[in-house]
């Protein structure tokens, strides 16, 4: 997935009402890192993949943090506005592997870089941006020999899981890793919070099964 530099420009208005007025590298909004790192995402994790948005809805000015789907829309995500531009899609990041990681939200994805920091993740990626989006990505994950499959732990996760065992896909539900939690960033936030507790309280939930 190609990130563009720098400042780029303003584009016309699209049909969900935005109007973007400029992209920039993250880094820049102290607002937009913060946000960022009250999710658990470092910047160095997030800067490859994601860029400062400013955007206007009306005659008001906005900006969240960024992230780009196949069609040229963005996903947007801030303290205060979860949404995105138009057109609405799946995001494919491809490394040229016969594996690939499927989450529901970009959160998820930065959130499964972070938690796998340490040992770089040999997949591509489809990040479906929405569940209802599930039936664009069959035909690419049909190129691969394995699929891993990253659902929330609620309804709308149960209905994808159908979705692919329905679709034939050669799947691994990789959910059991964050079997306690919501999803995966549920899990890297209680353990980032974790981290700041004093060490005796760190070990004593450890042991009760709460660290990653």
């Amino acid at each position: 997935m190609h990130i563009d530099r720098g400042v780029t420009p303003a584009r016309a208005s699209d049909q969900s009402g935005i109007h973007i007025t400029a992209l920039k590298e993250l880094g820049s909004n102290p607002a937009i890192t913060q946000y960022l790192e009250s999710r658990g995402i470092d910047l160095v994790v997030a800067k490859p993949y994601c860029r400062e948005v400013y955007y206007q809805v009306g005659d008001k000015n906005y900006f969240a943090a960024g992230f780009k789907n196949r069609s040229g829309g963005y996903e947007l995500r801030s303290a205060y506005f979860k949404g995105s531009t138009s057109p609405k899609d799946i995001s494919h990041i491809e490394s040229g592997h016969k594996s690939v990681c499927v989450l529901e939200g970009f959160m998820d994805f930065l959130s499964l870089l972070s938690l796998r920091k340490q040992e770089q993740i040999q997949t591509d990626f489809v990040v479906l941006n929405s569940v209802s989006l599930a039936e664009r990505s069959m035909d690419i994950l049909k190129g691969y020999i394995t699929v891993f499959l990253y659902p929330d732990h609620d309804a709308a996760g149960k209905k994808l899981l159908e979705k692919f065992e329905n679709a034939g896909l050669n799947f691994v539900d990789a959910s059991g890793i964050y079997k306690d939690y919501k999803d995966l960033n549920q899990m890297l936030v209680a353990g980032k919070q974790l981290e700041k507790q004093p060490q005796h309280q760190h070990r004593s939930r450890k042991s009760r099964g709460l660290g990653f």
